[in-house]
């Protein structure tokens, strides 16, 4: 070692340097990517909670506003023309939440359904007139008196064809229901 020349001496103490600066940049680098990583990831989590957030307003929303309607005195009325105007009025004003709003009557049966659509064209909705839903989850669960006073029934994300065949959309429905109580609560 005594012997090793100027030039070699330095070439090592370069190398080694160089080394320890290779590893301490790799160290960093890695610290970085991690903390880049988790703030990402933060990120992430935030918007995420954010959309549910909104979600959850929309849909408590939405779970309201069939109550309102069933205890409008257009519904109320079981006047067809009334609570048809009614629904076509609602579907083009809190466009584009609403495709299809239906009243049945205590059978189960469809006595009115909007016919203009959210972009405020007619829908050929006249074919659900009369139609038996009695057998349905939602129908039931209303018809029975499951609800409790001011809440709905609300269904998961589903595809229902009726739906899609009478507003030439995907079908994709959440449904709310509420009973149309008279008066007396009937």
């Amino acid at each position: 070692m005594k012997y090793w020349s100027f030039k070699f001496k330095m070439i090592g103490i370069i190398t080694i340097v160089s080394s320890v600066a290779i590893v301490i940049f790799i160290v960093m680098a890695f610290q970085n990517t991690k903390a880049i990583q988790l703030s990402k990831q933060e990120m992430v989590i935030n918007a995420a909670e954010d959309l549910l957030d909104r979600i959850d307003r929309s849909i408590f929303s939405h779970y309201a506003d069939v109550q309102a309607f069933a205890s409008s005195d257009s519904a109320r009325s079981m006047d067809r023309q009334r609570i048809v105007s009614f629904m076509n009025q609602m579907v083009t004003t809190f466009s584009p939440n609403y495709e299809l709003m239906m009243a049945l009557d205590k059978t189960g049966k469809v006595m009115a359904v909007n016919t203009i659509g959210k972009d405020t064209k007619p829908i050929d909705s006249e074919s659900l007139l009369g139609k038996d839903f009695s057998g349905k989850e939602w129908f039931l669960t209303v018809a029975r008196g499951k609800l409790a006073p001011g809440t709905s029934h609300v269904e998961d994300l589903h595809v229902d064809s009726e739906v899609g065949a009478v507003t030439g959309g995907s079908g994709k429905v959440m449904s709310f229901s509420a009973p149309i109580l008279s008066s007396d609560g009937r």
